[in-house]
């Protein structure tokens, strides 16, 4: 197995405010990343290997495969955790989970060298 990339979502349990009147800035409630062939990919803020993003407690993160991408599968490493995804490859192959605990999730994609 090969470890193709990696990512650190942080899930907030609410939004930070100062107490005022003023607007709070909430945590988004969805989370898009491309899975490409030896990268993960934040489609919010670009941030690569580790893709870093930020999500609301029940937010869905969606991972995209590159079109050109190789056979591999989407692993929850630590943190509140959420079930591996089969093996998929190409443009139209999406993995959507919904995080529902506060806490930072690592995870990763590995190939088993498929095409």
């Amino acid at each position: 197995m090969r470890v193709l990339g990696l990512i650190a979502l942080a899930m907030l349990s609410g939004a930070c405010g100062d107490g005022g009147s003023g607007p709070s800035n909430p945590s988004p409630t969805a989370a898009a990343i491309e899975v490409g062939d030896d990268f993960f990919r934040s489609g919010r803020n670009s941030t690569e290997d580790p893709a870093v993003d930020t999500l609301a407690v029940n937010g869905t993160v969606t991972w995209t495969w590159a079109a050109d991408s190789r056979t591999h599968s989407v692993q929850s490493l630590s943190g509140p955790g959420f079930a591996d995804s089969e093996e998929l490859a190409g443009g139209d192959s999406r993995y959507e989970v919904t995080l529902t605990a506060p806490g930072t999730t690592n995870t990763t994609a590995a190939s088993t060298g498929g095409p």
